[in-house]
């Protein structure tokens, strides 16, 4: 009976996402959303909603490289396809609060472990390094992958609301602070270098805030109400989203204008959201979008949809064929040129002039750091490529940049002299008497 149950679920969700499908735009985005029984999907204009898993009250997160949802219900983190077949679960992850964030690019997922802080895990499930984040007053984590940045909101403790926290040399920024105010929900514009959040000032009263990556923090419209379990948000492309639990509406605002576009009722009563932007067939094309329904292509690649198929070709900055797309090592291939140095990043390079060396267009070119005057007055400036020598002229002595008179540091040479000088004149003056 337990196989026949399963069975029949999936021809129901099967037969769902087909209607969803005939009706909807090519390359609209759906919210995803969970409640008390299951997590479904809708399209972001409104609509009929379609079950795509049984879940309780689950956390959600997407990995948009492989199209994969990612969900935490309990103490089990599982991951499907966005028509929900091959369901994969990793048992037992026990996540404090259910928090945790998906890394798309380099497949690994982190989460909050009670007591100590963030852990990390590969798709496979084994354990990863640490990173430097401890305690548990978090309240919602989100990692911009290709920034290689993870953003934490956080209530009061030491007064820090929003963090930002550097996955490439461990150092953390506090981007807002506050008294006895709780940072809780946040969703991430990465293209733009955006947070957009929620910040409780008390209970029952909360900000819509945004933040930009280097901590300018503005306010969305004024104070709204609620509970700090009552609110969700998301991004999506243009826009953002904000649940209010207790209405199951969202509001759709404008990123240009930060004013609502448009309000969204759900069906049913949701607890978290997340957008999720899906290529499928628009009402005149009788084609199915296999990069949809049947993509397994890399991360790190794009899958370009056909007649009956899907090719899967390597983004830019990466290599390898329909199984794996690698990072190619752009600095193996000398593409900063002479004179400087040369950092590889995931998908692209970084190329920074030497010491001494300035852009000039695509080369380094050597600086003349004579023209800005760099030795002593009493010093000579000789360039040199790369680099440039200080000299003190003559009578002077010193290291270039500070050069002091030879003659007055040296009182026995210029007593010398002023004997000489004596000893002159009254040779002079013995010689004229005689005569």
């Amino acid at each position: 009976m337990f196989h026949l149950h399963v069975f029949l679920f999936l021809i129901f969700t099967s037969w769902e996402f087909s209607q969803v499908k005939g009706n909807a735009e090519e390359g609209i985005e759906y919210i995803f959303f969970s409640n008390a029984t299951h997590i479904s999907y809708m399209s972001v204009n409104g609509g009929d909603s379609v079950a795509f898993v049984p879940a309780d009250s689950a956390t959600l997160d997407y990995d948009e490289l492989n199209y994969r949802i990612w969900y935490m219900e309990d103490v089990n983190l599982y991951n499907a396809k966005l028509d929900g077949s091959d369901l994969r679960s990793l048992l037992s992850v026990r996540a404090f609060n259910k928090l945790f964030a998906v890394d798309a690019a380099n497949q690994t997922i982190y989460y909050l472990k009670e007591g100590l802080g963030f852990k990390s895990i590969d798709y496979n499930g084994s354990s990863l390094p640490d990173i430097g984040v401890n305690g548990d007053n978090y309240k919602d984590i989100k990692i911009d992958t290709y920034d290689r940045s993870i953003f934490l909101t956080t209530d009061n403790t030491d007064n820090r609301n929003l963090i930002r926290y550097s996955l490439a040399d461990g150092s953390d920024q506090t981007l807002h602070s506050g008294v006895n105010e709780i940072g809780t929900h946040l969703a991430l514009d990465t293209v733009n270098k955006t947070v957009y959040w929620i910040l409780f000032t008390t209970d029952t009263n909360y900000k819509i805030l945004k933040t930009t990556y280097d901590g300018n923090t503005s306010q969305i419209g004024t104070d709204q109400s609620g509970g700090i379990k009552t609110v969700d948000i998301a991004d999506g492309n243009g826009y953002y989203y904000i649940l209010d639990t207790t209405t199951s509406q969202i509001d759709k605002y404008d990123k240009s204008t930060d004013t609502v576009a448009a309000t969204i009722s759900l069906s049913t009563k949701a607890t978290r959201i997340i957008i999720v932007e899906a290529a499928l067939p628009g009402p005149n094309k009788t084609d199915n979008d296999n990069c949809f329904l049947k993509n397994i292509c890399p991360a790190n690649s794009t899958c370009t949809n056909s007649s009956g198929s899907f090719v899967c070709s390597c983004d830019t900055g990466f290599t390898g064929n329909k199984t794996v797309c690698q990072d190619v090592n752009e600095c193996a291939e000398d593409s900063c040129g002479s004179n400087s140095n040369c950092e590889n990043t995931i998908g692209s390079y970084l190329c920074q002039c030497q010491t001494g060396f300035a852009r000039n267009g695509k080369d380094c070119a050597d600086v003349n750091e004579c023209e800005s005057h760099p030795c002593d007055m009493n010093a000579n400036c000789s360039n040199s490529v790369g680099s440039f020598t200080c000299t003190c002229n003559k009578g002077f002595k010193g290291n270039g940049t500070n050069c002091t008179d030879h003659g007055s540091s040296n009182k026995g040479e210029t007593n010398k002299e002023g004997r000489n000088f004596t000893l002159t004149m009254i040779v002079v003056l013995t010689i004229t008497i005689m005569f």
